[in-house]
Formats: structure tokens, sequence, C-alpha cells
């Protein structure tokens, strides 16, 4: 394990990451709120990982934290756009079949 600035600075985002993630679920019927606490918890998860890859000495674990970040590194994307169109009032572009692509 080598604890350095850049770790820190991870687990420091994760945490904040973290909390926004809890206040977020508290407000849920707020507008936009459902899609902004899924983006954000996908944020969190690709940080988490990634503080295990960055901690990670040997070969293998550093792998195995890398693609484990890529369940939140690929959802962010989708996540935004999910969010944006439902922040501006474009849910009529918010279809299941449109979701699933």
């Amino acid at each position: 394990m080598q604890l350095n600035a850049f770790s820190i600075a991870l687990i420091m985002a994760t945490l904040i990451n973290g909390f926004l993630v809890y206040f977020t679920w508290k407000k849920r019927p707020a507008k936009s709120s459902t899609e902004l606490f899924f983006l954000l918890a996908a944020i969190t998860l690709w940080s988490f990982f990634s503080i295990f890859e960055a901690l990670a000495v040997t070969v293998y674990y550093k792998e195995l934290f890398s693609a484990l970040t890529y369940i939140g590194l690929t959802s962010v994307p989708v996540l935004l756009v999910l969010f944006a169109c439902s922040y501006i009032e474009l849910d009529q572009w918010i279809t299941k079949p449109r979701i699933g692509l």
C-alpha cells in the first residue's frame, strides 16, 4: 500500500461524493434528484475503486481495480445526459428504449 497525495485526494473526493449521494437521496422529491442521485453514485463508485487502484502494489490488483472502475466510469456519460434532459425538462426524450441504448 502506497499512500500518497493522489490517494488522499481520491479519498477526500469519495467522501465528499458519498455525502452528496446521501443528501441527494434525502431530497428525492425535488426536480431531477433521482437522476442526480444515480449520477453521483456512479461518480462515487468510480472514485472509490480508483482509490484501491492507486493504493495497489501488485499488477494483478491494479488491473482488478482498474476493471472495476469502469462500472462507474462508463455509467457517468449516460447518467449525465439523463440528468441534463430531466433538468431542462426534455422528459419526452427519456424513454425506456433510449435509456437502453
